[in-house]
């Protein structure tokens, strides 16, 4: 039960290290138990010291890096390890077993973003783009795969770019703005009505005739 104290005290008290060897003689009792994975996530997101808990983590991937929640591990070392590399193959393993499950959209969103080797996982992203594509969250799989200069042109992006916005462009109108802007900036297409203000992002106006001219994104008209 102590693991519930650790990780309210790790998620609310914006002091981790006060509990540090508390959390050393937790996870040297428990090692490679299923429960210490939120723990170790929490630690490595609170703590901004992830080398002192590098061990721990080795020996918990070691026992469950194929397993669908070692996603909360791995998500958490990829963004705040700075060191995404040395998990390389846990994050293949994952992917292997997992990459189809709707989560895998993160650990190949944080992956690429991270790392910027999207060769990695662009078999594992293609794959989860086919059944995960038009989804909200996959906006930040393919927002992170353009901003890669690799493997873009191997893939239907237009296809899955078109799918996504048919879902969601109603759903979620002012994330569908946003991502096409991103897209027209993507594809070297300026856009005819900016507004840039300092308390806001850039705006696309509802309906503008050169998403649709872009060639990338359909007319957001009914």
């Amino acid at each position: 039960m102590a693991d519930y104290v650790l990780k309210a005290w790790l998620k609310h008290s914006g002091d981790p290290q006060w509990i540090r060897e508390a959390v050393r003689r937790w996870l040297d009792a428990h090692r490679s138990e299923p429960e210490a994975d939120y723990v170790l996530k929490l630690w490595l997101k609170c703590s901004k010291d992830p080398q002192w808990v590098k061990e721990a983590v080795r020996r918990w991937l070691n026992a469950h890096s194929s397993e669908p929640d070692a996603d909360y591990v791995i998500n958490a070392w990829l963004k705040h390890s700075g060191d995404p590399q040395w998990i390389r193959e846990d994050v293949r393993r994952w992917l292997k077993a997992n990459g189809t499950e709707l989560g895998a959209g993160y650990v190949v969103s944080n992956w690429m973003l991270f790392t910027s080797d999207f060769k990695m996982v662009e078999q594992a992203t293609m794959r989860w783009l086919d059944l995960w594509g038009s989804e909200k969250r996959a906006v930040y799989v393919l927002h992170t795969w353009l901003r890669s200069d690799d493997g873009r042109l191997e893939y239907n992006l237009k296809q899955v770019c078109i799918r996504w916005f048919r879902s969601n462009r109603r759903k979620d109108p002012w994330i569908a703005r946003q991502f096409a802007l991103f897209l027209l900036c993507c594809t070297g297409k300026s856009h005819p009505r900016w507004q840039k203000k300092k308390d806001k992002a850039p705006l696309a106006c509802k309906g503008c005739p050169r998403l649709s001219q872009s060639g990338i994104v359909p007319s957001t008209q009914p």
